[in-house]
């Protein structure tokens, strides 16, 4: 079991399960709307040096696609947001947690 807000995911559910389970534990906490993916993968993207493009062949999705995900004009499915964790070694779940607070 992964621990996410809170609550705990089993990690044995598939990804739609593990996405719908850490929804409830946000609603539980009182976190009315999940935080958008689009600001963490952009995060995870410029960090790792990959160009929207290569991303979004990687994925199996167009750059423009991929753009909107990013500035949160789009939401992805919960088989993109898989697909788009797995291509930059993190968890779905690390992609819907809120950003960490910067450091200063």
């Amino acid at each position: 079991m992964h621990r996410a807000l809170g609550g705990y995911v089993r990690s044995d559910l598939p990804v739609r399960y593990r996405i719908r389970d850490m929804l409830r534990a946000m609603s539980r906490q009182g976190v009315s709307e999940a935080p958008h993916p689009g600001g963490t993968v952009r995060r995870l993207r410029t960090e790792s040096g990959t160009s929207q493009t290569a991303l979004a062949t990687v994925v199996g999705c167009t750059q423009p696609f991929l753009s909107d995900i990013e500035t949160a004009k789009r939401t992805p499915s919960p088989s993109m947001l898989t697909r788009i964790a797995s291509a930059l070694g993190v968890s779905a779940a690390d992609l819907l947690a809120p950003a960490p607070e910067p450091e200063t």
